[in-house]
């Protein structure tokens, strides 16, 4: 992640010193893709903080971290492993056999929502991402009446994907669409709209819709009603 990018992250999260802020303060009135990464920044706080649940037991978290911190010894180590073999063979069997099913899933065209978590944090999640994407995949897309605010791409597994955060006529931002190549389904995202080409649901507690071009899979995000998101995706899909 570039330094302008990391500072935006880290203006959102109240962790910059006075100069720090200055600094940030200056690139969101000058520079559009850090605007539009702050904007992101902040969006995903929110759906964080909307999506986690307190701790209801405080005295059952703090007996559960004296555990952890027990296991973390190392002269208990090799104890633990004696002692729970089993378990962690088990474990072991169970990551073997989620990744044959993760693979299915991709041979099978639908887009996980494991996929979408790292499309909407890609540089958090570790993809590699590209600040020049190639666009192919998302030329079907009629932007006409949205400003691009940012776009950022790279590979999701086997199949690649480009993000463009937008702007709406009104000049209203809090919207990103994502093209996924080669998919032509979303994981969780099934709820029948009143386009029949258009499904609707919830990623990371933030409002989106999905629909089919070509080959291609695309995703819109935006903090709008279910219904405004499928009239903005219906004029993208012309």
């Amino acid at each position: 992640m570039s330094h302008e990018f990391e500072l935006m992250h880290a203006y959102a999260d109240g962790e910059v010193s006075a100069s720090e802020a200055a600094e940030a303060k200056r690139l969101l009135e000058t520079d559009a893709q850090c605007r539009a990464e702050y904007e992101w920044a902040l969006s995903m706080k929110a759906a964080l903080a909307d999506g986690c649940k307190p701790i209801a037991n405080e005295e059952g978290w703090k007996s559960c971290v004296g555990r952890l911190d027990e296991l973390d010894r190392v002269k208990r180590a090799e104890g633990f492993v004696g002692k729970y073999a089993w378990a962690l063979c088990g474990a072991l069997m169970l990551m073997i056999v989620a990744g044959g099913f993760a693979n299915r899933m991709v041979s099978s065209r639908v887009v996980t929502s494991t996929q979408i978590a790292s499309v909407l944090d890609p540089i958090g999640s570790g993809v590699a991402v590209s600040r020049n994407p190639d666009i192919s995949a998302a030329r079907q897309l009629n932007l006409q009446g949205f400003t691009m605010t940012s776009s950022i791409g790279g590979r999701l597994d086997n199949r690649e994907f480009v993000r463009f955060g937008l702007r709406d006529r009104n000049g209203l931002g809090g919207l990103s669409v994502v093209v996924v190549a080669g998919a032509d389904r979303v994981e969780g995202v099934d709820n029948p709209t009143q386009n029949p080409g258009i499904r609707k649901g919830q990623m990371n507690g933030v409002n989106c819709v999905t629909w089919n071009l070509g080959n291609n899979t695309c995703i819109l995000f935006g903090e709008r009603t279910p219904d405004e998101l499928v009239a903005l995706a219906e004029q993208m899909a012309r």
